[in-house]
């Protein structure tokens, strides 16, 4: 009995965000789910997704909905069991995503290395003057929609599902996915206007 409870508080803690606890997680689980991630993304995917990028999605995901006590965490191997079924679940999401007509993989081309004259093509992260301007463009387009619909985008550039979205607020599963095509239509009409 003492062992459930000790059981019960570590993941309590673990919920709210305790340090010690955290590490704890991330020691134990951290490695096996980067591991899990790599061998259920297709070896053609690696170029854009990593089994990191996976695994961070997959705390984000269980650490949002064990704070809302959608959970039953009995034993550590019901942990294991449900962060396995999230890591798969991502990365067949993330598979389907790179597998869509414009996203194929199959159509990836390589960049040329190196100019005409042998000079050496060096990518660039943003310079901070052009991450303020994605910023202010960001804004500017969220600042356009209806609070509903900002809380919809907000909830999906954090990997929430369409499901996710509807139970989180109160909006119908289909109003929230045409919700989302609609703004998605829209966002793809004003970055066409704007690169002619």
């Amino acid at each position: 009995m003492e062992a459930d409870q000790q059981w019960r508080l570590w993941v309590q803690r673990l919920v709210e965000g305790d340090d010690q606890v955290v590490r704890e997680f991330w020691g134990e689980y951290g490695a096996r789910m980067r591991g899990l991630a790599a061998r259920l993304l297709n070896e053609r995917f690696h170029r854009r997704e990593e089994p990191e990028d996976v695994v961070q999605s997959v705390c984000r995901t269980f650490f949002r909905r064990a704070a809302d006590g959608q959970f039953e965490l009995a034993s550590q191997n019901s942990l294991w069991r449900l962060l396995c079924a999230i890591t798969a679940a991502k990365s067949r999401e993330k598979a389907r995503f790179h597998q869509r007509q414009k996203r194929s993989a199959g159509q990836d081309q390589r960049l040329p290395t190196a100019l005409d004259d042998g000079e050496i093509v060096a990518a660039s992260d943003p310079s901070p003057a052009e991450e303020a301007a994605f910023a202010d463009e960001l804004e500017k387009l969220l600042s356009e929609l209806t609070p509903d619909e900002r809380t919809v985008v907000e909830l999906r550039l954090q990997d929430c599902e369409y499901k996710e979205i509807a139970q989180q607020t109160g909006i119908a599963y289909r109003t929230v996915k045409r919700m989302t095509q609609r703004i998605r239509a829209k966002w793809q009409g004003a970055l066409e206007e704007s690169c002619w």
